[in-house]
């Protein structure tokens, strides 16, 4: 580290390096700070000047409180950054160095945003501030909705069935309509806070609802699918059906078909038990790993909550909901969830989609799909 810092010595000041004679006060070392982090980041040496015909050594007197300086900058900083520091002698004369790296957010001092023009440090005016937000909003937006394309994308490379290529159509639509009202979805841009436009919330509460909802048909169909392809399987349990219908049936596919279809549409909506239930015996397949199935009634809790009291949390959801993600719930407040918290939803039942639609066509030679 040294070393880099011995090999930067010599070259002029500019977007990225910077000298210093003496130690700055908190105050500036801290816009010093914000800038290079608000720029490409860049190297502040402390203890030699730049003069007209070459670099001054002069070096940092040990009466110096330079680590108190330097945290005591850190702290007027925010949001809060990593920076790396510390001190080596040149010549015989204490040299400190301090490196900061771009930072992906907006780093402020006393409600500033300072950037690095040329070799020096400048406050953005407030119509560029509002400009680099907007940037810096749109970038968190779309990586994180970029993020679920491409796993939608991924899932559909290889080895899949057709009830899984219906479900990834249903989840590009959805995401399609956080894509395009991504604006109205956040608070000021933060994909971690909730929107405080009612409309916003209530579209993230409709895409909740609507990829729980999918899901739900996506096993309905593979199930249906199973059953088809190992009538066997449809053994386990009764299956209601009447005489008269046996009688109407051409072939014996024409029965497995109405015994199947039977035995789906008994399944309750809004609920994980009955698939659960289908999964376990007679199909023999999980449809959750360990932790994620109390994390799948979660978000089933949610479901009912979103659907049947629009988001108005009530007895029955305080009792049945488990998480220790939220703040204490209290009775007829509004749920709300972030875009962040939206697309966690998205990836959690696009992976065990994935697995599940995997081990179906593994165990029972489902017929495989082929990508649009």
């Amino acid at each position: 580290m040294v070393q880099d810092i011995l090999d930067l010595i010599g070259q002029p000041e500019s977007e990225t390096l910077e000298y210093k004679g003496v130690f700055p006060t908190p105050e500036i070392l801290a816009k010093i700070i914000s800038a290079f982090a608000n720029t490409k980041g860049g190297t502040l040496i402390i203890g030699i000047t730049e003069r007209l015909n070459g670099l001054d050594i002069l070096g940092i007197s040990e009466d110096v409180p330079a680590v108190s300086i330097i945290e005591s900058a850190i702290q007027r900083v925010y949001p809060k950054i990593f920076i790396s520091y510390d001190s080596f002698y040149l010549e015989g004369k204490k040299i400190y160095y301090i490196q900061v790296s771009k930072s992906d957010q907006n780093i402020w001092v006393n409600e500033q945003i300072f950037i690095r023009c040329g070799s020096q440090n400048v406050p953005l005016q407030a119509e560029k501030i509002a400009e680099k937000i907007r940037e810096s909003q749109n970038v968190n937006v779309n990586n994180i909705i970029n993020n679920i394309n491409n796993n939608l994308e991924n899932i559909l490379i290889s080895h899949f069935t057709s009830s899984k290529s219906t479900l990834v159509n249903q989840y590009t639509n959805l995401l399609d309509i956080l894509n395009n009202n991504s604006t109205i979805l956040t608070l000021d841009g933060d994909v971690n806070k909730a929107s405080d436009l009612s409309y916003g919330r209530s579209l993230i509460r409709l895409v909740v609802c609507s990829i729980i909802d999918s899901f739900e048909i996506y096993l309905t169909n593979i199930l249906f699918e199973i059953f088809l392809a190992q009538p066997n399987t449809l053994k386990k349990g009764e299956s209601q059906i009447q005489v008269k219908e046996v009688l109407n049936c051409q072939t014996m596919d024409e029965v497995i078909d109405i015994i199947a279809r039977k035995k789906v549409e008994k399944l309750t909506r809004g609920s994980i038990d009955g698939y659960d239930k289908l999964f376990s015996d007679p199909v023999k397949i999980s449809l959750f790993k360990d932790t994620d199935a109390k994390i799948a009634k979660n978000y089933f809790e949610l479901r009912n909550l979103f659907t049947h009291k629009n988001g108005k949390i009530d007895h029955k959801f305080i009792t049945n909901y488990k998480s220790s993600n939220h703040p204490p719930l209290k009775i007829d407040s509004e749920f709300m969830l972030t875009l962040k918290e939206c697309c966690e939803c998205f990836n959690f039942f696009i992976e065990n989609i994935d697995r599940i639609d995997s081990e179906a066509i593994k165990k029972f030679g489902l017929n495989e799909a082929k990508e649009n």
